[in-house]
This record gives structure tokens, C-alpha cells and sequence, in this order.
């Protein structure tokens, strides 16, 4: 998306996760402790919400000190302890179109990668604000 924009990415900027089922909490405080990290875009919205608790138990004020965004907007994110601004999905759509193309996989015995773009919306709620004016 940055490439898209005409924005080079800066590999020091992003904290990526070897494993998606494991994420080095420690680390994502100490650099939010650090001043390194102002905002956390989540793979998804119950990591996001993992966050949130983590942060939580040690005092890191969400979105006064890091701005969270989840991915898929399920039901709980709205309940959190800090509603969570996330990206909601059409999953009825993503079904619909990935019933789509296995059909036809079938029929044609067409294995040929295809990439389909589906719309998103931002929901904004209370894990993000403004970044914060620096003295």
C-alpha cells in the first residue's frame, strides 16, 4: 500500500512476527516503552485485542501513547476495554467470491492464481488518535 502511494516502506519502522500464532509481547512494549512505536496496525482483530490487555498491564495508555488497528471488525471489538478502530470485511462477499473461483477451478480445471480486490471500510472507534505533538 505504501509502494501504491509512491511511499518507499522503512523496514525499521514495522515489527513483523516470524510465527502468526506467536508475538513478542516484551518486544512490543519496549519499543513502545522506548518512544520507537506510536502506532500498531494488528494482523487481526483478536491479536489486537491481545494487545490491548498487554498494554493494559503495563500501563501503556491506548491511543494516548500507541494507536491500535485490528483487521475483520468481529463482534467483540466493539466491547473492548478500548473500542477498537479496525478494518471490517464483507466475509459474505469473500465467501462468495472464493466459492467463485473454486467452482470454476473445478469445471475448467483452471489452477491459475487470480487476485480479486474486495472492498473494505475503516470503522473508527477509540484505540487511535492524532499523533501526539512532540515538545
Amino acid at each position: 500500500a505504501l509502494r501504491f502511494a509512491g511511499i518507499e516502506p522503512d523496514p525499521t519502522l514495522a515489527y513483523l512476527s516470524r510465527d502468526p500464532h506467536e508475538l513478542d509481547m516484551a518486544a512490543l512494549v519496549r519499543r513502545v516503552l522506548d518512544g520507537d512505536m506510536t502506532a500498531i496496525f494488528a494482523a487481526n482483530d483478536r491479536r489486537a485485542l491481545e494487545i490491548i490487555e498487554v498494554f493494559g498491564n503495563h500501563g501503556i495508555r491506548i491511543p494516548d501513547e500507541v494507536s491500535l488497528v485490528g483487521y475483520d471488525d468481529f463482534e467483540p471489538a466493539k466491547y473492548s476495554l478500548v473500542p477498537l478502530t479496525t478494518v471490517r470485511q464483507n466475509f459474505e462477499q469473500l465467501g462468495y467470491e472464493a466459492a467463485k473461483l473454486l467452482f470454476k477451478s473445478m469445471k475448467y480445471r483452471d489452477n491459475a492464481c487470480k487476485i480479486i480486490l474486495l472492498p473494505n471500510r475503516l470503522v473508527v472507534r477509540q484505540s487511535t488518535a492524532p499523533p501526539a505533538k512532540k515538545p
